[in-house]
């Protein structure tokens, strides 16, 4: 009898406590519910229901109406459906939510440049691909072109050469001849700017464009929307400073001026002939000089030295150059350390007829090899009005001026880089008089100093402008 009592008793003492707990777990709960439906008024089935930062949701039903358990202390409700705008209520005192989603715009509104018209994203069955001027914004671009290296299907060759754009290829190679797409600023066809001119980039990659175009379509067209104001705008003035240093950080892994020697003594091994040379000498092992000019001498009266042709001082020329033991890294005495420096001050506005937009800026590009660079100046007048509502007068003028200077060749024998990786380790950059050794030297081979080529052809200017 004792037993059941105790029996009895345990069973009660678990009930209370299983109560317990339930009781102090409502206490720290409490009930909301709502109804979700869109701008019109309908019932939006399937919108998800979450307390912010927590893992406490429910999705709405297919009348769009929810219930929830939330925490106490929840602070924020936070509704989202795909196609709408996320949205973050407070909670408050409430029970009751009545919510309307609003649709996210983004994308399917977005206005695209199609030849002479536009259309809205959503709208368009096209191959087209497009870049925002917040996008170019985010790049270190000095060539509209290059702002096209983040639009996908659309391949960009950067030429790494200052001032130079991009080699663009929207449609592939179909031809032999040229294969670059079709530009069209602001409608015109073949017209020119600045990335900070930009408002917007379209690209129309199909056959459809040359519905438009014509022929010139052929391989792609990149259409250009210049920055304008807005009516009934108040005037803003926006100043842009862009400040970089780009250098070198990957070289060729070059020979020294003792491998090189060990490289044509293994050609002579190939070969099966014995080795001789006019700089290295014929032992058994590579020997490098004191001197390459005159070739392997040990002892050189520096008095001798004479740069002069023999129509200028009646005698040919005598120079004297030693060796560099330890190779001459050719790549590296040719770069530097390039600065890039950028300015750009625009003004926009508008009154109820009238939008303006006007801008001006400066961009200094030098080149990572020594007196290479690109200056450009660049003016944008951007106006429209209408003095009757049925009558729109505008303007679109952009001026720019670059000029481009150096040692400017690229993706050819006679560049820069073509004659430092084939100039020998063994010469030094200067000779024994401080003026710029070469090839003169025997067994050197047919390369040029890079370094006097930079140097003699820094004060080489190309100036161009564009209306």
């Amino acid at each position: 009898m004792k037993k059941n009592r105790f029996k009895g008793f345990l069973a009660f003492l678990l009930i209370a406590i299983i109560m317990a707990f339930t009781l102090d777990s409502s206490a720290q709960q409490k009930q909301i519910s709502g109804s979700i439906s869109d701008p019109d008024g309908a019932p939006v089935p399937g919108v998800t229901v979450i307390v912010k930062s927590t893992t406490v949701g429910t999705v709405s039903g297919p009348d769009g109406k929810f219930e929830l358990a939330v925490p106490a202390d929840a602070a924020t409700l936070v509704f989202s459906y795909i196609g709408m705008v996320t949205q973050e209520i407070q909670i408050g005192n409430q029970t009751i939510f009545n919510v309307t989603m609003q649709p996210d715009v983004i994308g399917l509104e977005e206005v695209v440049a199609v030849g002479y018209a536009t259309r809205k994203a959503g709208e368009l069955t096209g191959a087209v691909s497009t870049v925002q001027a917040s996008d170019i914004e985010e790049m270190a671009v000095n060539d509209a072109s290059e702002a096209l290296r983040a639009v996908a299907g659309v391949t960009v060759l950067e030429s790494n050469t200052p001032g130079e754009g991009a080699t663009i290829r929207v449609r592939g190679l179909g031809t032999i001849n040229d294969n670059n797409p079709l530009w069209v600023v602001d409608g015109v066809p073949g017209g020119s700017v600045t990335p900070n001119n930009i408002e917007s980039i379209t690209i129309l990659k199909d056959a459809a464009a040359q519905a438009i175009y014509g022929a010139r379509a052929a391989n792609g067209v990149v259409l250009v929307t210049t920055k304008a104001g807005r009516k009934n705008q108040k005037a803003q003035v926006n100043v842009t400073v862009k400040n970089g240093v780009t250098r070198n950080t990957n070289y060729y892994d070059l020979l020294n001026t003792q491998e090189y020697g060990e490289m044509l003594w293994l050609q002579f091994a190939n070969d099966g002939i014995a080795p001789t040379h006019p700089l290295y000498g014929s032992g058994s092992t590579p020997d490098i000089p004191e001197y390459i000019r005159p070739a392997r001498a040990t002892s050189v009266d520096l008095a001798l030295y004479d740069d002069k042709m023999i129509h200028e001082d009646g005698d040919d020329t005598y120079l004297i150059m030693k060796s560099n033991p330890q190779g001459t890294r050719w790549l590296q005495e040719a770069d530097r350390p390039a600065q890039y420096q950028e300015y750009t001050v625009d003004l926009n506005g508008g009154s109820q007829a009238t939008s303006y937009a006007f801008q001006m800026g400066y961009m200094l590009e030098e080149g990572v090899l020594k007196w290479t660079g690109y200056d450009r100046f660049n003016l944008r007048s951007n106006i429209t009005t209408n003095p009757v509502e049925w009558v729109e007068i505008g303007e679109r003028l952009g001026v720019t001026y670059s000029q481009d200077y150096g040692h400017q060749g690229n993706n050819s024998e006679s560049s820069i880089i073509s004659w430092a990786y084939r100039m020998p380790p063994i010469v030094p950059v200067y000779d024994v008089a401080g003026n710029y050794a070469g090839t003169r030297a025997e067994g050197t081979g047919n390369s040029q100093n890079p370094i006097f080529l930079l140097d003699s052809n820094k004060d080489d200017k190309t100036k161009r402008m564009n209306v």
